[in-house]
């Protein structure tokens, strides 16, 4: 990975500070060469070991001073490495995940691995692993039973979803199923004027009557050219279903297929376990938006590495001048 500075212009301030210590220099040389015309003396100088040390010590000490300014130079120009991280794919969609938490969905009329589970566990599993192959997309997740609130808002975070799709829980939002009033506050949150969204809604099915009704709603969803696609969770009849292996309170199918075909979407029937995979698949290829292609980089910062050499040369010096006197 090449490495450049995205403020290089600090690297100026390296040959300045040598320029003003050059001059600083050769001004005390000037002023103790004058001084010494004051001084008559008949002895030569004398060069003795510790003097020779000493300069000698000098010189390390400017060399090490200099090499401890340029490596926090080098940290205020900021370098970086950039690397391509991820193409955005050719299209790509809004995803609006409707959620029903009402008490029906507890019921364990799913099995998973022989195991029974409820509908809700269910849902969330196959949430989880369908987020997880997803690129580019944002999802937005809403919760509805008596009310309907956004628990996440549109995002490409796949761990904020995840982790929001761990927070769910029945009766979260109440204990009834209004489907109107989740599909209502949709449209309130939502400005469908700059993209059309895909709004995929997960219910048993069943509604209680509110201020609008569910088909109603539908209408408004279709004059503003918004599909709407149905999960149906539950059993499709009330007695017990040996080839799915769903037992009773049957969803109310009727509902969810006349509201997916006035808006134009489609109805899925999560039948089975295996089924939610399919379907959810298969919603992932509709409403998708072409774009144009645009590469999107990574870039890492390495200036906290030029700080950690000043620190660990300033305590090393610091380690050797104590270990020097205490042997003196």
């Amino acid at each position: 990975m090449p490495v450049y500075f995205e403020q290089p212009y600090w690297f100026m301030a390296f040959p300045v500070m040598i320029v003003i210590y050059l001059i600083l220099s050769r001004l005390t040389r000037l002023a103790k060469k004058t001084n010494s015309l004051h001084m008559i003396s008949v002895y030569l100088p004398s060069f003795t070991d510790d003097a020779i040390n000493a300069t000698t010590q000098r010189h390390k000490t400017d060399w090490i001073n200099w090499l401890l300014l340029l490596l926090m130079i080098t940290a205020l120009a900021q370098p970086v490495s950039r690397e391509k991280k991820e193409t955005v794919p050719d299209s790509l969609r809004d995803i609006i995940f409707v959620i029903d938490t009402s008490v029906g969905m507890s019921i364990r009329d799913y099995t998973l691995e022989s195991d029974t589970i409820d509908r809700l566990t269910l849902l969330k599993a196959v949430l989880t692993n369908f987020i997880g192959s997803l690129e580019g997309n944002r999802i937005a997740l809403m919760l509805y039973a008596d009310e309907a609130y956004s628990l996440i808002p549109l995002t490409r975070d796949k761990t904020l979803l995840n982790h929001g799709i761990n927070r769910i829980q029945m009766a979260t939002a109440g204990r009834q199923n209004n489907l109107s009033n989740a599909l209502i506050s949709v449209i309130n949150q939502y400005d469908f004027s700059v993209k059309k969204p895909s709004i995929v809604v997960l219910s048993q099915g069943a509604n209680i009557e509110g201020v609008i009704s569910p088909h109603d709603v539908a209408k408004d969803f279709k004059e503003k050219n918004i599909k709407l696609h149905f999960i149906g969770l539950g059993s499709r009849q009330q007695k017990h279903d040996d080839k799915s292996k769903l037992i009773f309170d049957a969803i109310d199918m009727k509902l969810l297929q006349s509201m997916a075909a006035t808006t134009g979407g489609e109805f899925f029937w999560a039948g089975e376990s295996a089924s939610l995979n399919s379907i959810l698949a298969a919603i992932k290829d509709t409403e998708s938006i072409d774009v144009q292609k645009a590469d999107y980089y990574l870039l890492t910062n390495f200036y906290m590495y030029s700080l950690y050499a000043v620190v660990f040369i300033s305590v090393l010096i610091h380690l050797l001048n104590l270990l020097q006197r205490r042997r003196q």
